[in-house]
């Protein structure tokens, strides 16, 4: 299961990650970036958003009769 999670580091910035979790452990984490206010936080979550659903297609559902 990969997920992203925002971490403080010692500088007092916030750092996002890209972790992947097997057995209810952390068994890779890829750095994004890190940032020091709220603008700077959106845009890395959004980027390790795009690059966390990269390979993912879309579900594409239609309303109507089954």
């Amino acid at each position: 299961m990969a997920f992203i999670r925002k971490v403080k580091t010692s500088s007092g910035s916030t750092a996002v990650q890209i972790a992947y979790k097997v057995g209810g452990r952390v068994v890779k984490i890829i750095y994004i970036g890190s940032a020091h206010n709220k603008e700077g936080l959106d845009i890395l979550v959004a980027v390790a958003r795009k690059q966390l659903f990269a390979n993912q297609l879309e579900l594409l559902l239609q309303a109507g009769p089954l």
